[in-house]
Protein backbone atom coordinates (compact mmCIF):
# COMPACT_ATOMS: atom_id res chain seq x y z
CA UNK A 1 0.00 0.00 0.00
CA UNK A 2 2.92 2.36 0.54
CA UNK A 3 3.57 2.35 -3.22
CA UNK A 4 0.00 3.53 -3.84
CA UNK A 5 0.29 6.28 -1.23
CA UNK A 6 3.52 7.48 -2.82
CA UNK A 7 1.94 7.46 -6.30
CA UNK A 8 -1.12 9.28 -4.92
CA UNK A 9 1.02 12.07 -3.42
CA UNK A 10 3.18 12.28 -6.56
CA UNK A 11 0.21 12.62 -8.93
CA UNK A 12 -1.46 15.30 -6.82
CA UNK A 13 1.73 17.31 -6.46
CA UNK A 14 2.50 17.11 -10.18
CA UNK A 15 -1.05 18.08 -11.14
CA UNK A 16 -0.96 21.11 -8.88
CA UNK A 17 2.57 22.19 -9.78
CA UNK A 18 2.68 21.44 -13.52
CA UNK A 19 -0.94 21.96 -14.57
CA UNK A 20 -2.23 24.29 -11.85
CA UNK A 21 1.02 26.25 -11.51
CA UNK A 22 0.75 26.19 -7.71
CA UNK A 23 3.40 25.76 -5.02
CA UNK A 24 2.68 22.62 -2.96
CA UNK A 25 3.74 22.14 0.65
CA UNK A 26 2.82 19.83 3.50
CA UNK A 27 -0.10 20.92 5.61
CA UNK A 28 -1.02 20.27 9.21
CA UNK A 29 -4.39 19.98 10.93
CA UNK A 30 -6.67 19.75 7.89
CA UNK A 31 -9.89 19.82 9.95
CA UNK A 32 -8.96 23.21 11.40
CA UNK A 33 -7.89 24.53 7.98
CA UNK A 34 -11.21 23.67 6.38
CA UNK A 35 -13.36 24.76 9.32
CA UNK A 36 -11.96 28.29 8.91
CA UNK A 37 -13.02 28.47 5.25
CA UNK A 38 -16.01 30.53 4.21
CA UNK A 39 -16.97 28.46 1.18
CA UNK A 40 -15.95 24.93 0.20
CA UNK A 41 -16.03 23.12 -3.12
CA UNK A 42 -16.42 19.34 -3.20
CA UNK A 43 -15.57 17.75 -6.53
CA UNK A 44 -15.80 14.07 -7.42
CA UNK A 45 -15.64 11.68 -10.31
CA UNK A 46 -16.36 7.99 -10.45
CA UNK A 47 -14.33 5.51 -12.46
CA UNK A 48 -15.16 2.03 -13.75
CA UNK A 49 -12.82 -0.65 -15.06
CA UNK A 50 -10.73 -3.40 -13.47
CA UNK A 51 -11.76 -1.72 -10.24
CA UNK A 52 -14.46 0.84 -9.54
CA UNK A 53 -14.27 3.84 -7.29
CA UNK A 54 -14.26 7.55 -6.79
CA UNK A 55 -11.74 10.38 -6.58
CA UNK A 56 -12.85 13.37 -4.51
CA UNK A 57 -11.41 16.85 -4.10
CA UNK A 58 -12.13 19.25 -1.24
CA UNK A 59 -10.92 22.84 -1.48
CA UNK A 60 -11.95 26.30 -0.42
CA UNK A 61 -13.10 29.19 -2.60
CA UNK A 62 -9.75 30.96 -2.44
CA UNK A 63 -7.96 27.83 -3.69
CA UNK A 64 -10.47 27.52 -6.56
CA UNK A 65 -9.96 31.19 -7.45
CA UNK A 66 -6.15 30.88 -7.59
CA UNK A 67 -6.32 27.64 -9.58
CA UNK A 68 -8.80 29.10 -12.05
CA UNK A 69 -6.74 32.26 -12.59
CA UNK A 70 -3.56 30.22 -13.08
CA UNK A 71 -5.11 27.85 -15.59
CA UNK A 72 -6.98 30.53 -17.55
CA UNK A 73 -4.31 33.22 -17.24
CA UNK A 74 -6.73 35.74 -15.71
CA UNK A 75 -5.45 38.80 -13.83
CA UNK A 76 -6.25 39.32 -10.14
CA UNK A 77 -8.31 42.44 -10.81
CA UNK A 78 -10.76 40.58 -13.07
CA UNK A 79 -13.88 39.04 -11.53
CA UNK A 80 -14.14 35.26 -11.80
CA UNK A 81 -17.53 33.71 -12.47
CA UNK A 82 -18.81 31.00 -10.15
CA UNK A 83 -19.12 28.70 -13.17
CA UNK A 84 -15.42 29.20 -13.95
CA UNK A 85 -14.43 28.29 -10.39
CA UNK A 86 -16.55 25.15 -10.48
CA UNK A 87 -15.07 24.21 -13.88
CA UNK A 88 -11.54 24.57 -12.48
CA UNK A 89 -12.39 22.20 -9.59
CA UNK A 90 -14.00 19.76 -12.05
CA UNK A 91 -10.93 19.80 -14.28
CA UNK A 92 -8.55 19.34 -11.34
CA UNK A 93 -10.62 16.32 -10.27
CA UNK A 94 -10.41 14.96 -13.81
CA UNK A 95 -6.65 15.55 -14.14
CA UNK A 96 -5.90 13.87 -10.81
CA UNK A 97 -8.23 10.93 -11.54
CA UNK A 98 -6.83 10.15 -14.97
CA UNK A 99 -3.21 10.50 -13.93
CA UNK A 100 -3.67 8.50 -10.74
CA UNK A 101 -5.30 5.59 -12.56
CA UNK A 102 -2.57 5.62 -15.23
CA UNK A 103 0.20 5.84 -12.61
CA UNK A 104 -1.32 3.01 -10.58
CA UNK A 105 -2.56 0.60 -13.25
CA UNK A 106 -0.46 1.49 -16.29
CA UNK A 107 -1.29 2.89 -19.70
CA UNK A 108 -2.74 -0.34 -21.11
CA UNK A 109 -5.59 -0.66 -18.59
CA UNK A 110 -8.77 1.14 -19.67
CA UNK A 111 -11.07 2.98 -17.28
CA UNK A 112 -14.27 4.88 -17.91
CA UNK A 113 -14.18 8.22 -16.09
CA UNK A 114 -17.55 9.76 -15.40
CA UNK A 115 -18.02 13.50 -15.88
CA UNK A 116 -16.72 15.26 -12.75
CA UNK A 117 -19.30 16.86 -10.47
CA UNK A 118 -18.98 19.75 -8.05
CA UNK A 119 -21.31 20.31 -5.14
CA UNK A 120 -21.60 21.45 -1.59
CA UNK A 121 -20.34 19.53 1.41
CA UNK A 122 -21.86 19.74 4.85
CA UNK A 123 -19.52 20.83 7.63
CA UNK A 124 -20.34 17.65 9.57
CA UNK A 125 -19.08 15.52 6.66
CA UNK A 126 -15.67 17.16 6.36
CA UNK A 127 -14.07 15.32 9.27
CA UNK A 128 -15.22 11.89 8.04
CA UNK A 129 -13.91 12.71 4.55
CA UNK A 130 -10.53 13.72 5.96
CA UNK A 131 -10.38 10.52 8.04
CA UNK A 132 -10.69 8.22 4.99
CA UNK A 133 -7.86 5.77 4.53
CA UNK A 134 -6.58 7.33 1.32
CA UNK A 135 -6.87 11.06 1.77
CA UNK A 136 -3.98 13.32 0.86
CA UNK A 137 -3.86 16.76 2.45
CA UNK A 138 -1.60 19.64 1.45
CA UNK A 139 -1.44 23.38 1.01
CA UNK A 140 -1.26 24.75 -2.52
CA UNK A 141 -0.27 28.41 -2.65
CA UNK A 142 -1.04 28.40 1.06
CA UNK A 143 -4.66 27.21 0.62
CA UNK A 144 -5.94 23.84 1.89
CA UNK A 145 -6.64 20.93 -0.44
CA UNK A 146 -7.65 17.36 0.34
CA UNK A 147 -7.97 14.59 -2.25
CA UNK A 148 -9.59 11.27 -1.46
CA UNK A 149 -9.52 7.94 -3.27
CA UNK A 150 -11.95 5.14 -2.56
CA UNK A 151 -12.79 1.86 -4.21
CA UNK A 152 -16.33 0.62 -4.55
CA UNK A 153 -16.95 -3.10 -4.38
CA UNK A 154 -19.78 -4.40 -6.56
Amino acid sequence: MRAFEDAFAKVISLALEDWGMMLVEAGENPAASFSACEYLYFGWTEFHGVTNGKVTVLCDGKFADILCRNVLGVDEDEVMLESDLRDAVRELTNVISGNLLTETYGEDVVFDLMYPQVGAVAAKDIESFLAQRFTYYCLADGKPLAVGFSRVEE
